[in-house]
């Protein structure tokens, strides 16, 4: 049980009276605002709690995409390579036959000597 000295402690004087303040029980800001903040804090625990479990559903549903969007690329870069390959043997074809090239602006440059690139053959 507390006892008169611990219940009066907060009123005691702590330093020199300065300029006349507001009479009353001294206040305790950071209870007030604990206390205004509850609710708050409870509501955003129980969001955390909804959000964490979202986020443990959603982790293998992402990892799988994932697999599969990698293993996808990969196909589609394997594809491009053997496309690539492709144009680059007609384009030697050409110029080997003296045909100009098509006017194809596709930001590519294509040599200009007999010597046809080696095939692509590797792929996922």
């Amino acid at each position: 049980m507390a006892r008169p000295s611990d219940v009066l402690r907060p009123f005691r004087l702590k330093a020199v009276p300065g300029n006349a303040g507001i009479a009353g029980f001294p206040v305790d800001h950071a209870a007030l605002l604990r206390e205004d903040l509850a609710p708050v804090f409870a509501a955003l625990c129980a969001s955390e709690s909804r959000t964490s479990d979202i986020v443990v559903r959603a982790t293998p549903e992402y990892e799988s995409g994932k697999a599969s969007a990698v293993l996808e690329a990969q196909h589609l870069l394997h594809e491009a390579s053997l496309a690539l390959a492709d144009i680059l043997d007609a384009a030697f074809e050409l110029v080997g036959a003296g045909l100009p090239l098509p006017d194809v602006d596709c930001g590519l440059t294509f040599p200009t000597t007999s010597r046809s690139p080696s095939r692509v053959t590797e792929g996922p």
